[in-house]
């Protein structure tokens, strides 16, 4: 996808650990490929290409915008963008190691999310050693990797320092426009045959732009005006990803079966995370052996269900027009009361996010000297609707399904008119 990916020995060192080829065994979208079958790509060539993207982001900022990026970042000479464009290309390599079997499908229990695994991993074992042995003479160390690598926010809860450079490298990797959602969209779009996701990602990248924050002076991201419609197909190909795969009933529906699967497996405890070497025996290899052993011997009736392809149907579906950004104040307690009358014969499954976030919209736009907001550029920001849906599922009985369409419809009617 990215044509030729480039990298050193010492990279190599790190490609070929055990926690990295691990990702060769974890799927990218979990349980998609049961929905559409060519979705079998996985993490390792995801983290390839976030890796790629993410230099060529900085290569391309670099060289636009030398001598201002040498001020705002303190670069006091070429050796110091050096290492800086070492550590963005470390820590993109290594920002999913920490993921779960089937990635995001059963992350529920995975304590932390993957992104504290991510760092664990980063900093104690085989990749600590890596590392601090063969980037000593870079002046690289694990603390320079672990906040670009996991962000600002699991940053935050992790107590690490996020300097201006953490701050910049990170968000070139996970920000609004950076390459880890730049990868995955064109990456799932081409394994899923859902052309919705495709983008014109060599134009956007080459408007990407640099500025310094008028009141801190930190660096800034930055849209070139010329790439404002090239960022709309990026967000207009996440939106329809979203609606066409990521939201998909089925894929769903299948997700919350193998968490399903996987609590039984790991006997409610979770993954096993305080021992790094039996965590990362955890592979969708594994799960899938087991899947298959527990549903022929009837040991698992989720298990069974799996392979038979006899999952949850959708029994009701919340009108779109009655959606809104308090779905989960009301639906929670719809959820808890079909649960008390239906058991674990139903799953309500519901989420609500607005097309842009607030955080989404900071995203400066440059014309010369001219500086405007993403929001004021874009009138499709301003046209396009929230992502949400809201879903009752039942066991796949006809008679039960009626039942629990019944009384759904008859609970949320009722929601509905309280909040009217």
């Amino acid at each position: 996808m990215h044509g030729f990916i480039l990298y050193d020995d010492m990279e190599r060192a790190l490609i070929n650990s055990r926690p990295f080829q691990r990702l060769r065994r974890i799927k990218q979208l979990a349980t998609t490929y049961l929905l559409y079958p060519g979705a079998v790509h996985t993490r390792f060539e995801h983290s390839l290409g976030v890796m790629d993207l993410a230099t060529r982001i900085f290569d391309l900022l670099v060289l636009k915008h030398r001598a201002e990026l040498e001020v705002a970042l303190g670069l006091s000479d070429r050796a110091d963008t050096k290492r800086l464009r070492r550590i963005l290309r470390l820590a993109a390599l290594l920002h999913d190691i920490g993921h779960a079997p089937f990635s995001h499908g059963p992350e529920s229990l995975l304590p932390g999310g993957h992104e504290q695994m991510t760092k664990r991993l980063i900093e104690e074992g085989e990749i600590q050693q890596l590392v601090e042995d063969g980037f000593y003479q870079a002046g690289i160390k694990v603390k320079d990797i672990l906040p670009v690598a996991i962000g600002p926010k699991e940053s935050q809860k992790a107590g690490l320092e996020l300097s201006a450079q953490s701050q910049f490298l990170t968000e070139i990797i996970t920000g609004t426009f950076g390459a880890d959602r730049i990868d995955y969209l064109l990456r799932d779009s081409l394994h899923t045959g859902v052309k919705y996701g495709q983008f014109d990602a060599d134009r956007f990248i080459h408007t990407l732009a640099f500025i310094a924050h008028p009141e801190t002076g930190d660096p800034m991201v930055a849209l070139e005006k010329g790439g404002v419609h090239a960022a709309e197909g990026l967000l207009l190909a996440r939106y329809f990803m979203f609606q066409q795969v990521y939201f998909h009933k089925v894929r769903r529906i299948y997700d919350h079966h193998l968490t399903q699967f996987v609590t039984e497996l790991l006997e409610g405890k979770g993954f096993p995370v305080t021992d790094l070497n039996a965590y990362l025996l955890w592979d969708d290899a594994l799960v899938e052996h087991e899947l298959v052993e527990w549903g022929s011997a009837g040991r698992s009736r989720v298990a069974r269900d799996i392979l038979a392809r006899n999952h949850y149907r959708v029994a009701y579906e919340v009108p779109l027009a009655e959606l809104d950004e308090d779905l989960a104040d009301w639906i929670g307690p719809i959820a808890k009361q079909l649960q008390r009358e239906f058991g674990e014969d139903v799953w309500v499954d519901y989420d609500y996010k607005p097309f842009a976030p607030a955080r989404e919209l900071g995203m400066p736009v440059v014309d010369g000297k001219k500086r405007t907001s993403w929001e004021q550029e874009s009138r499709l920001l301003k046209t396009l609707p929230p992502l949400g849906f809201a879903r009752v599922y039942a066991r796949n009985d006809k008679p039960l399904r009626k039942a629990v369409e019944s009384r759904a419809r008859e609970l949320v009617g009722s929601s509905v008119k309280q909040s009217a």
